[in-house]
């Protein structure tokens, strides 16, 4: 399984950390073409969950936890249980998003066989959003305060401390949850596992899936993208051409 021990405590707490982000949300929006789209490790739906006017909407993820959360907020979405390295769907789809560093879960060849499968249930002119970080500056051992979120009655400070491996292909991440609740507290810990690429590396993986990056942002507003300087890439792919492979 490519989602290690953070996602038995993420689904709880997801909503609460992620639920306010929209950006991503509104440059999807503002690009989507036809009526369908997949979105590939959808987790709770935050992002799928917000495209109501189109009319084929389908919510991948291999968490059935956050699958159930995304259809308590929005039954219209068909949740599918699977891998995105190896699921089947038998239709395709106008627009597939991998969304908020998904994709960076993957090591090199595992990145290779999630965008083949994406490619498989792509429509032809269909477009494949995919979103990244660039590889962080981290100082490793430096404790980081993530996120503080107040939800009711309850208080969440996350924080993150960062370890590279040898070779600075891997980054490991320790986060830390102190939950306030209820007048209580509780800490949980989880780690994180991610493998970072830049947009030379990212480029050279599409093209060996046989996709063609159409266009690159560097932010959610549509910042032109920068390689050395830009903390994201936003990637709008299509299949390649036979002469382009």
């Amino acid at each position: 399984m490519y989602r290690s021990s953070i996602y038995d405590i993420e689904w709880k707490y997801y909503d609460i950390l992620y639920g306010n982000l929209i950006d991503d949300v509104e440059f999807y929006r503002s690009r989507l073409i036809g009526d369908s789209v997949l979105e590939i490790m959808c987790g709770t739906g935050r992002i799928i969950s917000s495209f109501k006017n189109m009319k084929i909407r389908y919510g991948l993820d291999i968490d059935e936890r956050m699958l159930s959360m995304m259809n308590s907020k929005d039954k219209d979405v068909v949740a599918i249980r699977g891998d995105a390295r190896d699921f089947s769907i038998d239709r395709k789809f106008d627009n597939i998003i991998i969304g908020l560093n998904s994709i960076l879960l993957f090591d090199r060849g595992e990145k290779i066989r999630v965008l083949k499968n994406a490619s498989r249930h792509i429509k032809e002119g269909g477009i494949i959003f995919l979103d990244a970080i660039m590889p962080p500056e981290l100082e490793e051992g430096i404790v980081y305060l993530g996120d503080y979120k107040v939800k009711g009655g309850l208080e969440i400070y996350r924080y993150f401390v960062p370890y590279f491996s040898d070779d600075m292909k891997i980054l490991h991440i320790k986060y830390i949850y102190d939950i306030f609740e209820m007048g209580g507290y509780r800490r949980e810990t989880a780690d994180l596992q991610l493998f970072p690429v830049n947009y030379q590396e990212m480029r050279d993986i599409a093209r060996e899936a046989g996709l063609r990056i159409r266009r690159v942002y560097g932010g959610y507003s549509g910042e032109k993208f920068y390689p050395e300087k830009s903390e994201r890439m936003l990637l709008i792919m299509e299949k390649a051409k036979d002469h382009e492979r």
